[in-house]
């Protein structure tokens, strides 16, 4: 078996950071894994539930020598289980997110991007 270490690649000050969803995959396709993951999750700790500022799909980048780049792709409330694929099948990775926990109330809320 091999051996693993605890160690921190990105962090956030926002104590209800919302994290909903992670995924490794090579998102630019350069042959090192990257971290793709959302912050979606609609129960914080300030007791009120549904989509917060914060919420979306990021991508931290790996650069090489242990080293990542924070990217925000999308703003999405309640954003849940990124997913990299070809969807079009275009040769390029698309993302995909859904929205577990939008505002409904709005005709243009988008349950998925």
């Amino acid at each position: 078996m091999g051996s693993f270490a605890s160690r921190s690649i990105w962090s956030s000050t926002n104590e209800d950071y919302a994290a909903s969803g992670l995924s490794i995959c090579d998102l630019n396709q350069d042959g090192m894994p990257d971290v793709l993951f959302s912050k979606g999750d609609g129960f914080g700790p300030i007791g009120i539930s549904g989509p917060r500022p914060w919420h979306g799909v990021q991508w931290l980048e790996n650069t090489g020598k242990d080293s990542f780049q924070f990217h925000r792709i999308e703003n999405l409330a309640g954003a849940y289980s990124p997913i990299e694929v070809d969807f079009d099948r275009d040769g390029h990775i698309d993302v995909i997110a859904v929205s577990a926990f939008n505002d409904w109330t709005k005709p243009n809320a988008q349950p998925m991007v």
